[in-house]
């Protein structure tokens, strides 16, 4: 995925949920997704990144871990 088509993405994700509501998005450290240009998009849009260490996206991830788990 691509930088511009992640922060396309949190602008989908943003118009899911009210403005006022904060989003808390847990993703893998892909380069994309830590680029300036994505957390500053994510900050503007009311969404806070947290990240997965590198070499732990199978033990952390949500869905890894409780839907296809």
């Amino acid at each position: 995925m691509s930088t511009p088509c992640f922060i396309e993405y949190l602008k989908f994700l943003r118009k899911q949920f009210d403005n006022d509501k904060k989003i808390h998005l847990i993703i893998d450290s892909y380069s994309s997704h830590k680029a300036k240009k994505a957390v500053k998009a994510a900050t503007e849009l009311n969404i806070e990144l947290t990240f997965i260490p590198d070499g732990y996206t199978d033990t952390f991830q949500p869905l890894d871990v409780s839907v296809f788990g």
